[in-house]
């Protein structure tokens, strides 16, 4: 491998390194495999599977974050469901609803 070699190598290191989505096993998992590399060709291949990486992270996070609104707003609703007047019976049926509700949204957003 020549200088250019070289170069394409550690401007591919630079493009892992800021992928701020990648885990830090990732970056260094994929910068091993560019170090390995014997071809540009074989650099941009890796280059492609880290931004697909990248963009995998993101969405699972943003899943995660989003489950985690629906579990805080669900509990936000039993505590008002706990505080009113409602019979135990009523209060027991609204949060099974709450929670189906909750339950259903949690499942369309990990179907996408």
């Amino acid at each position: 491998m020549g200088m250019d070699d070289e170069t394409a190598k550690a401007t591919a290191k630079d493009t892992i390194a800021a992928l701020s989505t990648l885990t830090p096993e990732q970056q260094d998992q994929l910068s091993q495999a560019i170090d390995k590399a014997t071809s540009n060709k074989e650099i941009a291949q890796i280059l492609q599977q880290a931004e697909a990486q990248a963009e995998e992270n993101y969405k699972q996070g943003v899943k995660a974050e989003a489950i985690q609104a629906i579990d805080d707003a669900v509990k936000a609703k039993e505590m008002a469901i706990e505080k009113s007047d409602l019979t135990t019976e009523e209060k027991a049926a609204l949060k099974g609803n709450v929670e189906a509700h909750a339950d259903e949204a949690k499942a369309t957003i990990w179907q996408h």
